[in-house]
């Protein structure tokens, strides 16, 4: 599972992601902001599957 500050800074570059996608749409590059899109979503991804992995731990943990 990924550390507090990990998250942090993931979250942090999905952030930039979505704001380049947003500067390369606007200057109408469409396959960069395509491309930014995409890695902010992986990122984005990430964090959701170790959402699930923490809750999965915290519900064996739970079981006990």
């Amino acid at each position: 599972m990924l550390t507090n500050e990990a998250r942090d800074y993931i979250d942090h570059l999905a952030g930039n992601f979505l704001r380049e996608a947003n500067y390369y749409r606007a200057t109408g590059d469409d396959t960069a902001a395509a491309l930014c899109d995409r890695l902010a979503d992986d990122a984005l991804a990430t964090l959701d599957a170790d959402g699930v992995l923490w809750r999965a731990a915290q519900s064996v943990e739970a079981a006990g």
